[in-house]
């Protein structure tokens, strides 16, 4: 028995004291374990020398400087670029400056653009139109293009007949005349301009001196436009110079008629208007200045006559 019990003792202080199997075949485990357990200690110091601002480079700072130096040479870009002179001016694409950029506020800004085979023919109508007429013949959204081009020295015989767009109508009147109330004329700037005409023909004719040719030019054209006519000045004819007193003969004097102070015959224009509704005429002549005669003033029997047959082929006439 008291053996037993000691060798149990001695079994027991043997296996006390005999190293862990577990820790003497695989020592490197103890080390790993003791290593990963101080992982997050360094991770964690490691960080707080980053916030810390310790001895690690200041990354952030390097980047803001690089961008401020940056913005610093694109500012001074813009300084260098010279100002256009007067020959850029006149040609938009020798500026430097417009290289490569778009124009937002002009939708038809282009640096190099071919232009389109409709704006050629555009031109070339426009340029051609008065020997080659082109207008009833082009669509409307065509037409409107060649008259807003189309300029004001096309002789009237070619447009007259041919353009009804009231906008070119409307550039000829205010060319021709500083002041021009469209309302009088029953908002039709063709009316005005054919009424005006005439009248200004009428009121500048020397009877028995000026040709007519003109005066039948707009007439024939402007005839169904024409529906009312307000001439407020008629000037006579011109004097013709006597000879002196002392060198007529009897026969000469007995001959001698007075002078015809005659003036224009509205016959000449009447008929030839189908549309006239009214006549106004006035017999005078406005700054004579000077030369003021009483003559200028005159009615004579022949106008009487003239107003007369005028009168008849009118609806309402004022004299």
């Amino acid at each position: 028995m008291k053996m037993s019990r000691s060798g149990s003792a001695v079994n027991e202080a043997d296996q006390s004291s005999a190293p862990n199997p577990s820790e003497t075949e695989n020592p490197k485990s103890v080390v790993e374990t003791e290593s990963i357990s101080q992982i997050p200690q360094t991770a964690h110091s490691v960080t707080k020398q980053h916030s810390s601002g310790g001895d690690l480079p200041n990354e952030t700072s390097a980047q803001s400087n690089e961008a401020q130096k940056q913005k610093n040479e694109f500012d001074g870009f813009a300084d260098r670029i010279p100002s256009p002179g007067p020959e850029i001016s006149q040609n938009p694409a020798a500026d430097a400056r417009n290289v490569r950029r778009l124009i937002a506020e002009d939708n038809e800004w282009n640096l190099m653009l071919v232009p389109r085979l409709v704006d050629i023919t555009i031109h070339n109508i426009i340029k051609n139109f008065p020997n080659n007429p082109l207008y009833e013949e082009l669509k409307p959204r065509f037409r409107e293009r060649v008259v807003k081009g189309l300029s004001t020295d096309v002789p009237i015989k070619v447009s007259a007949p041919r353009v009804t767009d009231m906008d070119y109508w409307k550039r000829m009147s205010q060319e021709k005349w500083r002041v021009c109330d469209v309302s009088k004329y029953g908002d039709d700037w063709k009316q005005l301009y054919f009424e005006r005409s005439l009248r200004d023909i009428i009121e500048l004719l020397v009877p028995q001196s000026t040709p007519l040719d003109h005066l039948n030019e707009i007439v024939n054209l402007g005839a169904p436009f024409i529906k009312r006519l307000d001439v407020r000045q008629l000037l006579p004819p011109v004097k013709e110079e006597l000879p002196p007193k002392n060198v007529l003969t009897i026969d000469e004097e007995e001959d001698n008629e007075p002078p015809n102070t005659d003036h224009f015959d509205f016959n000449e224009v009447v008929p030839r208007l189908p549309n006239l509704d009214e006549l106004h005429v006035t017999y005078s002549v406005k700054d004579c200045g000077m030369n003021f005669e009483w003559s200028f003033f005159n009615f004579t029997g022949r106008d009487c006559f003239t107003s007369i047959r005028a009168r008849s082929t009118t609806i309402s006439v004022v004299s």
